[in-house]
């Protein structure tokens, strides 16, 4: 689902540069302290910059094709006090403000899945409360987890929208081995698809439908920043 931008909010200071074009394979967006966090971006295309702001993945998103390859540095930090999910609505201002981004929501008929609960019944663990999830290649370790932020990690594995429809409504323990390779697609060693690790090892199972889903279109943006 788009990211419903709370109360305006900004970065209290703000640098954004492109990326250097060096062999430094390090690149990502993270993330640090839980009030006046701070942003650093490395080496990150400005489309996942996007998605994160606006909590979207590609497919849902209309723009310019060099939005892939063009990639950018930020670093970036809140005002004192302000809350951790102010970074996303403060990453949209960001980009409105250095990028000149517009944009405006549709919705766009598209093909989602559904997660719901298999015939044979749901298998999983109601939490204890400690713990942390931990993903790895082909291996969700989910601690007292969500149906709603387990199937954020499905819509991200599957690049396309996963929406609850369990009716579920605590949280669980659970582990969800499946194959690294093509999640959608049992490997030769014998891991089954994500598919069937979710029939058989959480009495899950997801079903393909379409429907109306939103959609993100980029009016306009600019290739470069405005200076810092």
């Amino acid at each position: 689902m788009l990211a419903t931008p709370a109360a305006a909010q900004s970065f209290e200071v703000a640098s954004v540069r492109p990326a250097k074009q060096t062999n430094d394979a390090r690149s990502g967006y993270f993330i640090s302290g839980s009030t006046g966090c701070k942003l650093t971006v490395l080496n990150f295309p400005l489309l996942s910059v996007i998605e994160r702001a606006y909590n979207m993945r590609e497919y849902q998103i209309t723009g310019p094709d060099w939005l892939k390859g063009s990639k950018f540095e930020i670093k970036a930090k809140l005002p004192p006090g302000a809350p951790r999910d102010g970074v996303a609505p403060a990453v949209q201002t960001l980009l409105a403000d250095r990028f000149k981004m517009t944009s405006h929501q549709e919705k766009k008929e598209l093909p989602f899945y559904a997660l719901t609960v298999d015939k044979s019944g749901q298998r999983l663990k109601p939490s204890d409360g400690r713990g942390a999830t931990t993903q790895y290649r082909g291996m969700y370790k989910a601690r007292n987890e969500t149906m709603a932020r387990f199937c954020d990690m499905l819509s991200r594995t599957l690049d396309r929208v996963v929406i609850d429809e369990t009716g579920l409504t605590g949280r669980y323990d659970f582990v969800l081995d499946y194959t690294g390779l093509d999640p959608r697609m049992s490997d030769p060693a014998g891991m089954p698809s994500i598919f069937k690790a979710l029939r058989d090892q959480l009495g899950l199972k997801l079903e393909s439908r379409k429907g109306p889903q939103d959609v993100l279109v980029i009016d306009r943006i600019e290739k470069l920043p405005t200076s810092n």
